[in-house]
């Protein structure tokens, strides 16, 4: 999947290249995207005994979210611009790791945000920027054994640094198309205590990446 999602950021501005002459006004902008995500989950589980050594384990799940976002651009150089943009996206992945006879899942529900932007005009039609921000994560927590109950579950809410780069193609002075990959690392949470030992709390880590396709639409 994010061979693909790569493969069709790479290739779609170079089938658009013949459309268009001029590149996208700045002022206000909506748009539409979606994104193609990795969810890693690192869960270290203290035992608290000297004889038996605390497990490290990992667990990741590729899924496709879909989101808009609604933002501002202006030139500040004749070929340098600034923007800031909120955004929403709508999630749809989940990861099961297994520690030992843990189980938990992490079921990533959306997340949202605002950054900000800097780029510069390669050509007329052609942009590249980076952006950093904070995002938001809210996702769904379950823990559970394999071969018995109880189950518990709890909801979670993070916000985490995010940063990344990205094009923009320009269509026509309205459309643009964009691409864009973005990071947001370490995110650490207090999760769910264990079920079978009341109160021990296993440090928890979420990373997640994402590659993003989508169309800018500009007042």
């Amino acid at each position: 999947m994010k061979m693909k999602a790569l493969t069709l950021v790479t290739a779609l501005p170079l089938a658009l290249a013949v459309a268009g002459q001029a590149s996208a006004a700045d002022g206000f902008y909506v748009s539409g995207f979606v994104n193609n995500n990795t969810l890693e989950h690192s869960l270290e589980r203290d035992t608290g005994t000297n004889t038996t050594p605390s497990i490290t384990s990992k667990s990741d799940e590729t899924d496709v979210g879909f989101g808009v976002g609604i933002g501002y651009k202006l030139h500040v150089a004749e070929d340098v611009f600034l923007g800031a943009e909120a955004f929403y996206t709508k999630e749809d992945v989940k990861t099961t790791n297994l520690n030992n006879l843990l189980r938990t899942e992490v079921s990533l529900e959306s997340t949202y945000g605002a950054r900000l932007l800097a780029g510069i005009d390669i050509t007329p039609k052609v942009a590249v920027y980076g952006f950093a921000g904070a995002t938001r994560l809210d996702f769904d927590l379950r823990n559970s054994y394999p071969f018995a109950p109880p189950v518990r579950t709890a909801t979670e809410k993070e916000t985490a640094f995010n940063f990344g780069f990205g094009f923009a193609y320009s269509i026509n002075k309205n459309l643009s198309l964009i691409g864009e990959y973005s990071q947001i690392n370490d995110v650490d949470f207090d999760p769910i205590p264990e079920v079978a030992v009341a109160g021990k709390i296993n440090e928890n880590e979420l990373d997640l990446s994402s590659w993003k396709l989508g169309l800018n639409y500009s007042f």
